[in-house]
């Protein structure tokens, strides 16, 4: 059983980032910070196995990260299993760009979204160390002033005994900007005052500097990889060339560590802040993306089976293939369900394997779920409920088609409302349609049965939303 638990830094135990699941060095994220704030998810499986689950909870439904182990899909699947056990939403922040593809594979309903003011800035590590070539003059100028007005100057490696002057500069340079309150810079205060907390312990990289009296500037951030993501970066406004010169020594130093690029993360939309990093010349912007399902219906891996007071709803079996070909051949039947297979073979006929491996192909493909329905007494295939035409929204539509035979025995009826129950209970659909042509009574009668809104009369058929 999955269980969410506070994540903690108890006897200096922090989420190592040797977890990130991303495989391009300079896209991988810092986890430091948001550790100190998300909740922490796992399993007993997946904590064996190395796998760990971060989720924000300010919102109704948990937000998560990208799981951090071995293998991203293996992380997936305990993932949508969780989601799928207490009927949630999958929504995914902070994804990176290389991982966006691969996830709409695996998600085709998957929406993803981007925004200019959470792209991370990415450096050469070098080229904040030398400010070197005319793209960094200013900030030449701004070192060479601070050295020159502060000759007496340090740079040094923040320890353990540091924390508390640290906190104090933090609360003189927030106090310099005279800003009114806002939730946001106060969330991003008590972040950084959670980080600095951390300095003196494994994993956290932190260093100040001074004028020769007091700290005018300081940097705290973690190395991933060969990259060194900045977590926390401030400088006092009132000496000039304290901020640049932080900057400077702080990727001198990480160079010394194996670093190559650094990442000083996004602008949060201030413009002012974006100004000034796009001032130090990124090599690139990383996007990040907000992705999300409106439905469970892409976290599915095998159909289950439903059971009503007479039927089994369930996954067509190697046994049915005969049977569901004959059903699907049914001339008479066609004519109603609005699609002749004829069409994708050229007027030619199918075999019985056509279509299973049809069905099987469109369930991976996310496109349509067939439950074969049976008899509960005997397991005999006397029909099929679709679920299809899923879209990103987290919409549907539903169709049944049963052998003549056994049809006007209530069994369509029967199937309809516990697929429906299905639909949207489980595979939390938003809304879930359904159709049949004027001229087909039996099914407009099937319809007319079920708690339905009438929505349009087009191309011969009337369309009805199906009412939760």
């Amino acid at each position: 059983m999955i269980q969410f638990k506070k994540l903690t830094y108890a006897s200096g135990q922090v989420l190592r980032p040797l977890f990130a699941s991303s495989g391009t060095r300079i896209c991988e994220y810092s986890y430091l910070t948001e550790c100190c704030w998300a909740n922490y998810l796992k399993t007993q499986l997946g904590e064996e196995e190395g796998y760990y689950f971060l989720s924000y909870h300010n919102k109704p439904a948990p937000v998560f990260r990208l799981p951090l182990g071995e293998d991203l899909n293996r992380g997936l699947d305990l993932l949508d299993n969780y989601l799928l056990e207490n009927k949630l939403l999958l929504s995914l922040t902070y994804v990176p760009e290389e991982v966006k593809d691969s996830l709409l594979s695996r998600y085709p309903h998957l929406e993803s979204t981007s925004f200019r003011e959470e792209d991370d800035y990415i450096y050469n590590a070098t080229d904040l160390a030398f400010f070197q070539g005319k793209n960094y003059a200013t900030q030449r100028n701004h070192v060479s002033r601070f050295k020159r007005d502060n000759p007496g100057y340090q740079f040094k490696i923040a320890e353990k005994k540091d924390i508390k002057a640290i906190e104090e500069s933090y609360l003189a340079f927030e106090k310099e900007q005279d800003v009114s309150y806002n939730p946001e810079r106060e969330y991003e205060a008590l972040s950084a005052f959670r980080l600095i907390r951390q300095i003196g312990q494994e994993g956290v990289l932190a260093a100040y500097l001074t004028d020769g009296k007091k700290i005018v500037a300081f940097e705290i951030g973690e190395i991933v990889g060969d990259t060194l993501i900045q977590d926390v970066e401030k400088a006092t406004r009132q000496v000039d060339g304290s901020y640049s010169l932080i900057v400077q020594e702080f990727a001198s130093y990480a160079l010394t560590l194996g670093v190559k690029y650094i990442n000083r993360e996004d602008d949060a939309g201030d413009l002012g802040l974006r100004t000034s990093k796009l001032r130090y010349n990124p090599v690139c912007l990383l996007h990040k993306f907000q992705m999300k399902l409106n439905s469970s219906v892409d976290l599915i891996q095998t159909l289950p089976t439903l059971e009503t007071t007479r039927l089994l709803l369930r996954p067509l079996k190697e046994k049915d293939i005969h049977l569901y070909g004959n059903l699907s051949r049914d001339e008479e039947l066609n004519k109603w369900w609005g699609y002749d297979y004829k069409k994708d073979l050229n007027g030619e006929e199918a075999n019985d394997n056509y279509f299973y491996k049809m069905v099987q192909d469109d369930f991976k493909k996310r496109d349509t779920y067939v439950f074969g329905l049976a008899l509960k007494e005997s397991d005999e295939l006397i029909g099929e409920i679709c679920l299809y035409n899923f879209t990103n929204e987290g919409e549907g539509e539903i169709g049944v088609r049963l052998f003549k035979e056994k049809q006007n025995q209530g069994y369509a009826y029967e199937g309809l409302l516990k697929i429906i129950d299905y639909a949207y209970h489980q595979l939390l659909l938003s809304s879930l349609y359904i159709s049949a042509f004027k001229e087909n009574l039996p099914s407009l009668r099937l319809i007319h049965r079920l708690k339905t809104a009438f929505l349009e009369d087009k191309d011969g058929r009337e369309y009805y939303r199906i009412c939760k």
